[in-house]
């Protein structure tokens, strides 16, 4: 299994092209700390998935204050997404979870974005169009739209 290719948005003015993934039941991607990568997920599989992004080197017992300890071999939970619908995730806040070789899974039939190098976290909203970077704004529904 290849990893699932990224789009790297570093001094890019105007619009840019993204590469959609197809997403398997487990696919691998590269995580880059500090690289300010944003995962778009679609479902477009005709019926809900529950992906979980994991990561090899995921700690079995990580401490929070006032929790106790945590295991993070579990995988990020991202929860149900039906068809139709999208979500994002800033690896950045998951980076505990997906440490090491990095993988989603249960996301069969849907397509995946990975944004890299490209701070999309300044806009409130991003437009996509066709996996198109179209400007920051507001998204519509004629393209990926994030709850």
């Amino acid at each position: 299994m290849a990893d699932l290719i990224q789009s790297s948005l570093e001094k890019v003015k105007g619009t840019k092209d993204l590469i959609i993934n197809l997403l398997d039941d487990n696919e691998t991607f590269a995580y880059k700390q500090d690289a300010d990568q944003i995962m778009i997920i679609h479902n477009t599989s005709g019926d809900t998935i529950t992906p979980i992004l994991k990561g090899t080197s995921a700690s079995a017992a990580y401490k929070v204050p006032g929790l106790g300890e945590l295991d993070l071999t579990v995988g990020y939970q991202i929860g149900d997404i039906l068809d139709g619908e999208s979500v994002i995730i800033p690896l950045e806040s998951v980076r505990k979870w997906i440490a090491g070789i990095s993988s989603i899974e249960n996301g069969s039939g849907a397509t995946c974005i990975i944004t890299t190098d490209g701070n999309l976290a300044m806009y409130d909203y991003i437009w996509l169009q066709g996996g198109r970077v179209v400007g920051g704004g507001k998204i519509t529904t004629n393209s990926i739209v994030w709850g």
